[in-house]
């Protein structure tokens, strides 16, 4: 995975970005189709996410979702509302070790036995992340609530799909 086209084309089927350690590759890409790698980090995957779908920039698309949902930090980053795309960090974005989780990929979290969330995917993968299971569902619940809002605000201005 190369360059920009890539990351667009597979945008519906990410699962998680995870940062790797690796003397080539800086990126896991989990997909619901398997694993790829990427010489770039996850958040510059993400910011090229969001400026192929939305022509925005990371930094204005986070203050923008900051502000209007009143977030002061983590905040879930919508790429494509429409299509339930929305990456959810868990940490700060800035920090190495932050996995970008993406909404719709998740079917259920439940709780570890070290109170670690436990991610259920669409697809049936299962992967054990390090956050606690409150931090992780909150961080869900606020994705879709933000998706919900979006959605709704298409449909009160007259956009239908």
């Amino acid at each position: 995975m190369h360059d920009e086209d890539s990351i667009h084309a597979i945008s519906n089927s990410l699962m998680m970005l995870l940062p790797y350690k690796d003397p080539l590759y800086r990126t896991q890409i989990h997909t619901t189709q398997g694993i790829l790698y990427s010489p770039k980090t996850p958040l510059e995957l993400i910011k090229e996410l969001i400026i192929s779908h939305n022509f925005s920039t990371y930094e204005g698309r986070r203050k923008a979702i900051s502000q209007k949902w009143d977030l002061q930090q983590n905040a879930p980053i919508p790429i494509d509302h429409r299509r339930f795309i929305c990456a959810i960090p868990t940490k700060s974005p800035n920090a190495w070790e932050c996995i970008w989780v993406f909404y719709k990929a998740i079917k259920k979290i439940k709780k570890g036995p070290n109170k670690q969330a436990i991610l259920y995917f669409c697809n049936g993968d299962i992967e054990t992340l390090p956050i606690s299971y409150y931090k992780m569902k909150q961080q869900w619940r606020k994705a879709g609530n933000i998706l919900a809002q979006m959605i709704m605000e298409d449909f009160h201005n007259g956009f239908l799909y």
